[in-house]
């Protein structure tokens, strides 16, 4: 008798289809889960020496502003600005460098110093007798171990590894949202900053959320009071955190008018809008409650920093924003996605890698030299 083998029948086109797309889930979850533990266990080796402690002290702004609040005082913190109408308490020494202690301390809103806080105590914060030239003006600074304190930006890491995962797969595909994964966790710039305490590791997850939420209601697979909800105080306490991540609001509006006509089009707008103004309600909450009139002083002062030609300075005698090992990748990706983008999209969509290209310029020749950018 004839053996027939499942050679001897070819299967049907659509079974063959359905087949291919199975092994194909099955393998790129097995690639996803395996870029994960990748991109964790990267961040977490040296997480307490890579960056050094010194190359930037704004995780010690975030952790002493966070802890007085949690204490009921008026936010403690280093600044570099000048703000005469602030009280100063002491000037903290650290190392080779010395910051102005200051409070109330207003230089950046209050979101994610409290999250710092909460994560600090956590960790064990304890209260340390800092090197001060006034000690006695000083009562409470905090001291904890930066590896400790740092996970918490690995655990945020984590949330938007997922969120951009659920977002991408939707709106561009599995194999394009892989891709990116590769490029989000494997950056070197960016593995440096994602072991940062910096108020970067809670808006990118919520930003990336508000995305993956929008793109879930486009789909029908969320209710408007729950998206609108979920939308609303996740750009409120993006903006709570950093006010440059209302630049979710346009970001909104250039979806939402890309994707529907008429009213429909107006609910990601209101959403987004919502949550700017709950973003806006929180820092004058913070204002008022620990005085006005220091808040605007800072405000004036934050507005007196200018852009300059130091970018172009540093990329001249080759020591791009921090150094160059660190943040060549950054910018070479930057170009590479522009010109991809622009070669493989059509119309109009060139219009958003154009805008990209106009970005890493500007950033490389016009922005000042910042520690990772």
């Amino acid at each position: 008798m004839t053996r027939f083998s499942q050679q001897n029948f070819p299967q049907p086109r659509v079974t063959q289809r359905v087949s291919q797309l199975f092994f194909f889930r099955k393998s790129c979850r097995w690639l996803l889960w395996g870029l994960f533990a990748l991109a964790v266990v990267h961040r977490l080796a040296w997480l307490a020496t890579v960056p050094p402690p010194q190359a930037t002290n704004d995780e010690y702004f975030y952790l002493w502003s966070g802890m007085s609040m949690i204490e009921g005082e008026a936010p403690i913190a280093w600044t570099m600005l000048h703000k005469p109408e602030t009280p100063i308490l002491g000037i903290f020494k650290w190392k080779s460098a010395e910051y102005t202690i200051m409070r109330p301390a207003f230089d950046q809103p209050p979101v994610f110093s409290l999250l710092t806080g909460l994560s600090a105590t956590a960790a064990g914060a304890t209260a340390m007798v800092a090197n001060l030239e006034r000690p006695a003006s000083v009562t409470t600074l905090w001291d904890v171990p930066l590896g400790r304190l740092r996970m918490q930006s690995v655990l945020l890491f984590a949330a938007s590894f997922w969120l951009m995962w659920g977002w991408l797969r939707l709106a561009i595909g599995p194999v394009a949202a892989l891709v990116s994964l590769v490029m989000f966790s494997c950056i070197d710039v960016l593995v440096i900053h994602h072991r940062l305490v910096v108020p970067d590791t809670l808006t990118t997850p919520l930003t990336l959320g508000t995305f993956y939420v929008l793109e879930r209601w486009r789909r029908g697979w969320m209710p408007h009071s729950r998206a609108a909800g979920i939308i609303t105080v996740a750009v409120g306490l993006a903006g709570g955190a950093k006010i440059v991540a209302l630049a979710t609001v346009p970001a909104a509006f250039a979806w939402s008018a890309t994707l529907f006509r008429g009213r429909r089009a107006l609910f990601p707008c209101l959403w987004t809008c919502a949550g700017a103004v709950l973003a806006l309600l929180i820092v004058f909450s913070f204002a008022i409650t620990y005085g006005l009139l220091q808040f605007v002083d800072t405000m004036q002062a934050q507005a007196a920093r200018f852009a300059d030609l130091g970018g172009l300075f540093d990329l001249i005698r080759r020591q791009l924003m921090i150094q160059q090992d660190y943040v060549n990748s950054w910018l070479l990706s930057g170009w590479l996605l522009a010109f991809m983008g622009i070669a493989s999209a059509r119309g109009p969509q060139r219009a958003v890698y154009a805008a990209l290209i106009g970005y890493v310029i500007g950033y490389t020749f016009f922005a000042q030299a910042d520690v990772f950018g």
